[in-house]
């Protein structure tokens, strides 16, 4: 009896579905530390801990639309299917005002350590993310 694999290649797009986007991804499993993580109920991309993570900022800000916040709560819209990298490149970065990330398919919701910083937060995350600095 064979073990289990922990880590496997996503499934390929369909023959003549010309989906660009599974390619650009699966291109990146190879290239920028992101591996695609099997699971019990799926998988997700997951930034690999070896190497400068820092050097992954311009391609998770490329995979940003929008960075908004209410007076709760930050949202980050992504590409589709970005969201779960996204929210790991923030968790790995260990930003004290921040207490946590939870990843849809396009969306990350970023909740703030505190209500108080949530507009700096969301400041800071377009700086960090997008513009790079």
């Amino acid at each position: 009896m064979s073990e289990p694999a922990t880590v496997s290649e996503p499934a390929a797009p369909a023959s003549g579905t010309g989906n660009v986007v599974e390619a650009v991804r699966h291109m990146r499993t190879v290239t920028d530390g992101i591996a695609w993580v099997a699971g019990p109920h799926g998988g997700h991309y997951s930034l690999q801990p070896a190497g400068d993570v820092q050097v992954l900022r311009p391609l998770v800000g490329a995979e940003i639309v929008t960075v908004q916040a209410n007076e709760c709560l930050v949202v980050i819209r992504t590409l589709p299917g970005a969201a779960g990298t996204v929210a790991e490149f923030i968790d790995f970065q260990r930003n004290p005002e921040i207490l946590g990330t939870v990843a849809g398919d396009n969306t990350v919701l970023v909740i703030p350590r505190t209500v108080k910083k949530t507009r700096s937060l969301e400041h800071s995350l377009k700086h960090k993310l997008i513009e790079g600095r």
